[in-house]
């Protein structure tokens, strides 16, 4: 399934630019990282959501085993 692949590539990429194109793709407007995701995906993957895309989110909510992010517009 394309959309299911789709999604495990903006959790896994550490290509910023891929996964932003991605998000946009499916109208993303938050981003989830838990505890599964933590266990699924690669750290770099998930790195680069409080990384090399701070500029595009925004983190909404945060503790210890979970971060939110909202897509910002544009």
């Amino acid at each position: 399934d394309e959309r299911a692949d789709d999604v495990r590539r903006i959790y896994s990429t550490t290509d910023a630019s891929e996964a932003l194109l991605l998000m946009r793709k499916y109208g993303v407007e938050y981003v989830y990282v838990g505890r599964l995701e933590s266990l699924y995906y690669p750290r770099a993957g998930l790195e680069k959501f409080d990384n090399a895309l701070s500029e595009q989110l925004e983190n909404v909510y945060q503790n210890e085993e979970v971060k939110v992010y909202r897509l910002r517009e544009g």
